[in-house]
């Protein structure tokens, strides 16, 4: 489907890494994602209702991070991710 999309549009076909960022006391539990170097996006409510902080997360966002970076390595095969100013 997305080569469909990106053909219709002339525009680039590429992956975008996300990663879920999970509860330190439970990874299934999801309680923010990331992708590329952007800023996490937290569920706030979620945080609260659990008693979780921002400074407990900080070893899950930078494992996942970590990961993120790797399969964004992997998957592009050393090509840069492309930019809105790539599309024609």
């Amino acid at each position: 489907m997305a080569r469909e999309v990106a053909r219709a549009l002339d525009a680039p076909l590429d992956v975008v890494v996300v990663r879920k960022i999970g509860a330190p006391f439970q990874e299934e539990l999801g309680v923010g994602a990331m992708a590329g170097d952007e800023v996490p996006l937290l569920d706030e409510d979620a945080l609260r209702h659990l008693g979780i902080g921002e400074a407990a997360l900080a070893p899950v966002i930078e494992r996942e991070r970590a990961e993120l970076r790797r399969r964004e390595r992997l998957y592009r095969q050393g090509r840069p991710a492309p930019t809105c100013e790539d599309t024609p």
